[in-house]
């Protein structure tokens, strides 16, 4: 589990991010990212049945918990909803690091463009 002061509980919280927040799409999440606030990093896990049974949505959500647990300690003012897709059921380790980093990327540019002109 992330620390209280970690986490996004509320669906208006969570509603708001979405909604105004920035979108950054790779092969294994859907993440929405909305900087400011007056606290530290919070992260919320959404999965939708699409991911298969409860067993198959919690798996996955606590292997991406753990490997975005580390996030949480950077100090930034942001707050990020991570839909998880079908494919991170059966995705490698290395597969949601790569994803993890590439919207992470987007996170310490501030949802800037790349060098390569691209997102």
């Amino acid at each position: 589990m992330l620390p209280k002061e970690h986490r996004l509980p509320r669906s208006a919280d969570i509603r708001q991010v979405v909604a105004e927040g920035f979108t950054v799409r790779t092969p294994t999440v859907t993440a929405h990212i909305l900087f400011g606030g007056d606290c530290e990093c919070r992260f919320c896990f959404v999965t939708g049945k699409r991911l298969g049974t409860a067993v198959k949505r919690n798996y996955a959500k606590r292997r991406f918990r753990e490997r975005v647990r580390a996030l949480a300690i950077t100090g930034q003012a942001v707050n990020i909803v991570w839909r998880l897709t079908p494919q991170s059921v059966t995705a490698s380790l290395a597969e949601l690091d790569r994803d993890i980093v590439k919207v992470w990327a987007k996170v310490t540019n501030n949802g800037k463009l790349n060098d390569r002109g691209s997102n």
